[in-house]
């Protein structure tokens, strides 16, 4: 292997990257990452090539987490790992060909909503396999749940850039005044630890290392006990979809998108980014 083109690969991914490789996640796939760039840049695959293999492993992982052998099952819930580790790489590979763009940014948040509802949907069906029709309404608002926490945000991105296109085609200017803010009370600290802890369940970051751990455990230690596919399906159905349900409404209720369409398109305004990007409230004043 060449190790000046590693190397090179490497310092690039870092220096031309837009956020620093910080978080204790950004540590265990980032000094790999490099390494797998340098097969797919001599293989020829380009950035959107490597993010769409990356969706494909997912959907891989989904189909065997759904199957009824607790092998297979063992096997695909690395399929979300192995889409989290090509996460680090597609950008990498094309910084490194100097073909970053919108387009593959798309197809990156793309891959993302790909990834998570197929997971989701794996284990959902591996759950109606386990206790068959009684699961259906679990299985189906599990999906949904994911379906909205996956594409909340970029749905309002969508609303903000349709509403901004509306007002340029009238021949309008982006709106004179700043929303106004709409004070709303916090929610209860139940509220709160039962919103965090789902968030620690079901993020991306999180999951990746879940699936293979209760899959580990049921394959080794309690074979005979509940399906722990039905244990996250109920528990998605019950919590993960109401809490998105309500995350939505807290956003709209506080004026969040409106907020975010003003501040996107008022050239006072400097973007803080990732907060704005995910609507994370800040306190005015």
């Amino acid at each position: 292997m060449n190790k000046r083109t590693v190397k090179e690969i490497k310092e690039i991914s870092i220096r031309d990257r837009y956020f620093p490789y910080e978080t204790w996640v950004d540590h265990i796939f980032s000094p790999l990452s490099p390494y797998i760039a340098w097969v797919f840049i001599k293989l020829n695959i380009s950035g959107n090539g490597v993010s769409w293999i990356s969706g494909f492993i997912a959907i891989v992982g989904a189909i065997l987490i759904a199957t009824e052998s607790p092998t297979l099952i063992f096997i695909g819930s690395f399929g979300y790992m192995l889409f989290y580790q090509l996460d680090y790489v597609d950008g990498a590979v094309a910084r490194f060909n100097k073909k970053t763009g919108v387009g593959g940014q798309y197809i990156d948040f793309t891959m993302h909503v790909i990834s998570n509802i197929a997971i989701i949907s794996g284990l959902a069906f591996g759950a109606i396999s386990q206790f068959g029709s009684p699961m259906y309404p679990f299985a189906i608002l599990a999906m949904v749940a994911s379906g909205l926490s996956s594409a909340r945000h970029s749905t309002a991105w969508f609303a903000i850039v349709m509403e901004q296109q509306k007002r340029k085609a009238k021949g309008l200017n982006v709106l004179s005044e700043e929303p106004k803010w709409i004070e709303y009370k916090e929610p209860h600290i139940a509220y709160e630890c039962i919103r965090k802890f789902t968030s620690l369940v079901f993020s991306e970051a999180h999951l990746i290392f879940i699936l293979p751990l209760l899959a580990f455990t049921q394959l080794c230690l309690f074979t005979e006990m509940i399906d722990f596919r039905v244990l996250l399906i109920v528990f998605a159905a019950l919590v993960y979809f109401p809490v998105t349900v309500f995350e939505i409404i807290r956003l709209t209720n506080r004026n969040g998108v409106d907020e975010a369409y003003w501040k996107l398109f008022d050239p006072k305004s400097t973007p803080s980014i990732p907060d704005d990007h995910f609507f994370r409230a800040r306190e005015k004043g």
